[in-house]
């Protein structure tokens, strides 16, 4: 009799939060990386977000994903509490998306800081140059906000356009960034 695959059980989670001026984020990790960013809507969104993807809270997640966890969410909090800009140093373990979406997510995350693309800019870069709508659908799927830097990316005019962090902390990461940008020219002038 053949064998019949069995269905791989949902994976195991690290889950935390951390409260910003914003709201309450939460971050799920697991032994590979960081798989979950939800800006807002604390530990009701993150599960929200991590039923999409097959995996769930467990008693005993892999021992490397407290790490992990840890990791991410001191750098939230350097990030949305204290204003700093250090980039990610933690592994992330990027969960599903389209071949087309995970093309997405590593332009934007290509993105340096300081810097933003409209969505049809970054629709030219990877050579779709008529996808921008489709460009724009792939960042609002990111399931790892911040670490993959969505609220770089503009309107065709420039314009702010949805984020799931809300338009007001889009606009206080882009203006914190190029700040930041600016600070060690004057070092140097100064």
């Amino acid at each position: 009799m053949p064998r019949r695959d069995v269905p791989r059980p949902p994976e195991s989670v690290a889950r935390g939060a951390l409260d910003h001026p914003f709201g309450r984020a939460a971050v799920a990790a697991t032994g590979r990386g960081v798989c979950a960013i939800v800006l807002r809507g604390g530990a009701a969104g993150l599960a929200r977000r991590l039923a999409g993807f097959g995996r769930l809270p467990g008693r005993r997640p892999d021992p490397r994903a407290g790490g992990r966890l840890e990791a991410a969410l001191a750098w939230l909090d350097a990030l949305l509490n204290r204003g700093e800009a250090p980039p990610p140093a933690f592994a992330l373990d990027l969960p599903g998306g389209t071949p087309f979406q995970r093309e997405v997510w590593r332009a934007i995350g290509a993105i340096p800081p300081g810097e933003v693309r409209t969505y049809g800019d970054l629709a030219r870069e990877i050579g779709r140059p008529r996808a921008a709508r489709a460009v724009g659908a792939a960042s609002g799927a990111n399931p790892l906000p911040l670490a993959v830097p969505c609220h770089r990316l503009l309107g065709a005019a420039g314009g702010l356009h949805g984020y799931a962090g809300g338009l007001e902390m889009k606009r206080w990461l882009l203006r914190r960034e190029a700040e930041q940008m600016r600070e060690p020219a004057r070092e140097r002038t100064g």
